[in-house]
C-alpha cells in the first residue's frame, strides 16, 4: 500500500486514520498533518481519475469523522488552513453525493461504488454537530476497509508554496514551518501571535473561536486523554468553543458549496421514496386520497431511506428558501407521511417483525414532517401561510390514511353483487380490535394539526367582516405556496373524510 505523491507520502498521512479504528492513535498532531496533507492535494481532490475516486472519497469521510471527534484539539494557529480543508473534503463528499442525487440508476458510474449516502452524510453531519452524526463503528469499519484496499494516487505535484495556503492570508506558522531550518520558540511563539492576530483577516468566522491558544482537550479515544483530565473548566469551555468554531464554520462552507438543492435532490431520489412521491403527486393534482398499498418486502429499505432523509434535511443548509426548494421539501416531507400511513394501513396484525418496522418507520417520519415544519415556521423566508398549508396537507393524509385503515373508503365492487353504501357507519368494536398503538400515534398527530387549523379559522370568523362567497368557500388546493383562507383548509380537511359518522 506504501505509495507518496510529490511531497505527500500517502501511506503515512493515512496511517493514523487506519490505527485509530483499533486503538487510541489520533492525536492532535496527526489531525494537522491530515489537514496539512488535504491542502496540498487540493488540485487532487478536485480533478482525479476514477480510479483513485474511492481512496478521495474514503479518506475525505475519515478525516472529517476523526478531526470532528477530535476538534477540540485544533491549534488556535491551524483554524485558516483547517477551514481551507473543511472546504476540500466537503467538496468531495458533496460531489459524490450529487452524483447520487442525478442518478440512483445509472450503472455505468463506477466512481466510488461502495460508499453509500448514509456514510457520506453522516460525517458532514458529525461535522456541523449535529445530534446523531459521524461514523459509528460499522461505518468505520467499512471505510476502512476500503481506504486499505484502494488505489493510492501515484503522483501529486504540490509546490511548496501551496501548504502555507490559507482562506485569504497565508498562514505565517505554516511558512516558518517550511523553511529549511527548525524554528526556534521565539519564532514559534512568534508566529502564533501573529497567526492570532491576522486571523480574522483571513476568515472572519474564525474570528467568534476563542482567541488563546486551545489546551490539548481530547476525547476519550486519543492519546492525550489523561492529561486532558487534569485540565479544569476552563479547558472543558475552550474544547466547546472549538467546536461550536467548527459546526459554524462548515454551516457557512455548506451554504457557499450550495449543498441545500444536493441534499434535496438526495432526498428526491431515492429510490423506494419514488413511488410514494408519484402518489402525492397525482393526489396532489386531483385532489383525491391516494393509494394506500404497501409493500411489505420494502419495509427495511424505507427505514434506511428515511433515516438518511432525517440526517440530510438535519443540515444547516436549507437556507435561503425559494419556491422551489418549499415546495420540494414539502414533497418529501409528505411522501414520507403518506409512506408511513400506506404501511400502517396495509400491516397484517399479527406480522410482528414488520409492526416493528412500521413502528420506527411512522417515528422517524412524523419526526421528519414535524421538523420541516418547524423549519417553515422559523423561517423568514417562507411565510406563515406556507406552516399553515404544511399542517393543512398533513392532517388530510393522515386522515384519508385512518379512513382507509377503518375500511371507510370504497373499494371495488365484486362482479355480479349489489352496489354497496361506502359511507356506512363504523363498527366500533372492530375498530379497537384492528388499530394499533402506532394508530393511536397518528391520530393524536392528526387530532393536534387539525385542532391548529380550526383555532386559526376560529380567529378568521371572529374577525370576518363579510359573508364568504362562493370563492372562498372552495375547498383549499394541496399545494403548500398556495395563498388559501383558513375556512378553505378547513373545508379540505372537513372532505377528506365523512367526519359526521
Amino acid at each position: 500500500m506504501a505509495a507518496s505523491g510529490g511531497n505527500i507520502e500517502w501511506s503515512t498521512t493515512v496511517k493514523p486514520i487506519l490505527t485509530a479504528l483499533y486503538g487510541p492513535f489520533f492525536d492532535k498532531n496527526d489531525a494537522v498533518e491530515i489537514i496539512q496533507a488535504i491542502i496540498k492535494s487540493e488540485s487532487e481532490f478536485q480533478n482525479h481519475d476514477d480510479t483513485n475516486d474511492l481512496f478521495y472519497t474514503c479518506f475525505a469521510c475519515l478525516s472529517a469523522h476523526f478531526i470532528s471527534i477530535n476538534a477540540n484539539n485544533l491549534p488556535a494557529d491551524q483554524l485558516g488552513t483547517a477551514c481551507d480543508a473543511f472546504r476540500i473534503i466537503l467538496g468531495q463528499i458533496l460531489k459524490k453525493l450529487s452524483e447520487a442525487g442525478l442518478s440512483y440508476d445509472d450503472t455505468t458510474n463506477t466512481a466510488a461504488p461502495n460508499v453509500s449516502v448514509k456514510q457520506l452524510l453522516l460525517p458532514i453531519v458529525g461535522l456541523c454537530g449535529i445530534d446523531g452524526g459521524g461514523l459509528p463503528q460499522s461505518d468505520l469499519v467499512i471505510l476502512t476497509s476500503l481506504l486499505k484496499s484502494a488505489k493510492l494516487p501515484s503522483n501529486v505535484n504540490t509546490p511548496d508554496t501551496q501548504v502555507a495556503k490559507s482562506s485569504v492570508i497565508p498562514s505565517p506558522i505554516l511558512a516558518s514551518q517550511s523553511s529549511t531550518n527548525a524554528p526556534t520558540n521565539t519564532q514559534r511563539r512568534s508566529d502564533a501571535l501573529l497567526e492570532q492576530l491576522t486571523m480574522p483577516l483571513r476568515n472572519p468566522v474564525s474570528s467568534t473561536a476563542q482567541t488563546h491558544p486551545v489546551p490539548g482537550v481530547m476525547t476519550p479515544g486519543s492519546k492525550d486523554t489523561m492529561d486532558s483530565a487534569k485540565d479544569g473548566n476552563g479547558s472543558q469551555q475552550a474544547s466547546i468553543d472549538m467546536k461550536k468554531w467548527v459546526a459554524s464554520t462548515c454551516a457557512s462552507l455548506l451554504m457557499e458549496l450550495r449543498a441545500g438543492s444536493v441534499v434535496l435532490k438526495v432526498c428526491s431520489s431515492l429510490p423506494c421514496l419514488q413511488r410514494y412521491l408519484n402518489r402525492w403527486q397525482n393526489a396532489k393534482e386531483s385532489a383525491v386520497a391516494p393509494q394506500f398499498n404497501s409493500d411489505v418486502t420494502l419495509l427495511h429499505f424505507l427505514v434506511n431511506e428515511v433515516h438518511v432523509c432525517r440526517l440530510a434535511l438535519s443540515l444547516p443548509c436549507l437556507e435561503p428558501f425559494t419556491p422551489e426548494r418549499i415546495a420540494a421539501l414539502s414533497d418529501v416531507a409528505t411522501a414520507w407521511l403518506l409512506c408511513c400511513a400506506t404501511a400502517q394501513a396495509s400491516l397484517h396484525p399479527k406480522d410482528e417483525e414488520s409492526e416493528q418496522q412500521t413502528a420506527a418507520l411512522v417515528e422517524s417520519a412524523l419526526s421528519l414532517y414535524n421538523t420541516v415544519g418547524d423549519t417553515f415556521k422559523q423561517s423568514t423566508r417562507a411565510g406563515g401561510y406556507v406552516y399553515q398549508n404544511h399542517l393543512m396537507i398533513g392532517a388530510w393524509v393522515l386522515l384519508c390514511g385512518l379512513h382507509h385503515a377503518l375500511a371507510g373508503a370504497p373499494g371495488p365492487a365484486a362482479p355480479n353483487s349489489p352496489a354497496k353504501v361506502p359511507s356506512r357507519p363504523y363498527n366500533l368494536t372492530k375498530m379497537q380490535q384492528g388499530l394499533s398503538v402506532v394508530w393511536v400515534a397518528l391520530g393524536g398527530r392528526c387530532l393536534a394539526w387539525t385542532s391548529a387549523l380550526l383555532s386559526d379559522a376560529r380567529l378568521e370568523a371572529l374577525s370576518a367582516s363579510s359573508v364568504p362567497t362562493s370563492t372562498s368557500a372552495a375547498p383549499a388546493p394541496l399545494q403548500i405556496l398556495a395563498h388559501h383562507t383558513a375556512h378553505q383548509r378547513e373545508l379540505r380537511i372537513a372532505a377528506a373524510a365523512p367526519l359526521h359518522q
